[in-house]
């Protein structure tokens, strides 16, 4: 049984799971892949419509944390992940700090405090020392220790997630619930690889063009920064409105959470 997704006259393939234990797969492509980049070159909208699919379908043990509220009154989480590895996010010191300053503006209610996700703590203080000076040490180390599936479940629980180019924390994102996540949205590694080759200004501003960015572009809860990591200026007041409706109520209104400014999509 599969369902035909549509995105710009191509077309994936989603498979319902049969039965607790199996896996579902779909497939959004790769640079090295299928002759080259012939995936990340058709794709664009797919992880949106697909997405919108898997939700109904989380597993068992997932969908049971998802139904863990916050403490009543306690401040909102940001999980700032950050991709360690064979590749790191790349990272403005400058941006980061204005957008962590503009959303702690923004929950002026009950508050905000921090914490880092990723797989290499020591890694990352190399590449960025200004992190803990930022951040603070507690919020470097929160994430120590993690599984995969611990990390998973706590970018998918995130009030507040800031994924930088990681396929992982936007897989969290798409199945985060509803209303209750807010997802800034950096480039995904894809572009950051094409922009790193190709360093042109003009390809800069005119990421979100690129194919590569929109096939992981979602609408909903979604606010995404340029390439050098500052809030897209269309959707500055869609995220001052979602932090302070979720520090407020604990809850984000739909036709708030689904706001767009892609006509492409």
């Amino acid at each position: 049984m599969a369902e035909r997704l549509h995105a710009n006259s191509t077309t994936a393939l989603f498979h319902p799971p049969l039965a607790c234990g199996e896996c579902r797969h779909i497939h959004v492509g790769s640079g090295v892949s299928c002759d080259g980049a012939w995936c990340v070159q058709r794709f664009a909208g797919v992880y949106d419509r697909a997405s919108a699919l898997l939700r109904p379908y989380t597993h068992p043990r997932l969908a049971s944390s998802l139904q863990l509220p916050s403490p009543p009154g306690s401040p909102l989480v940001a999980v700032w992940h950050i991709r360690t590895g064979d590749m790191i996010s790349m990272l403005d010191q400058v941006a980061m700090r204005q957008l962590k300053e503009l959303m702690e503006r923004s929950c002026h209610t009950h508050g905000l405090r921090h914490m880092i996700a990723t797989f290499g703590v020591q890694q990352l203080n190399s590449s960025f020392p200004w992190l803990k000076a930022m951040f603070g040490l507690d919020a470097l180390r929160a994430s120590e220790g993690d599984s995969s599936q611990q990390a998973f479940e706590r970018l998918v629980n995130a009030p507040i997630l800031i994924s930088f180019g990681s396929s992982f924390a936007i897989a969290a994102a798409a199945l985060a619930p509803a209303g209750r996540q807010v997802h800034v949205f950096g480039a995904p590694k894809e572009l950051r690889w094409h922009s790193a080759s190709n360093p042109l200004p003009k390809e800069a501003a005119r990421f979100r063009d690129a194919t590569q960015w929109r096939t992981y572009f979602m609408r909903r809860h979604t606010v995404p920064l340029d390439m050098q990591g500052h809030v897209v200026s269309e959707y500055q007041s869609k995220l001052e409105a979602m932090l302070e409706q979720l520090d407020a109520d604990g809850r984000v209104q739909e036709w708030l959470a689904e706001r767009s400014y892609e006509t492409w999509i």
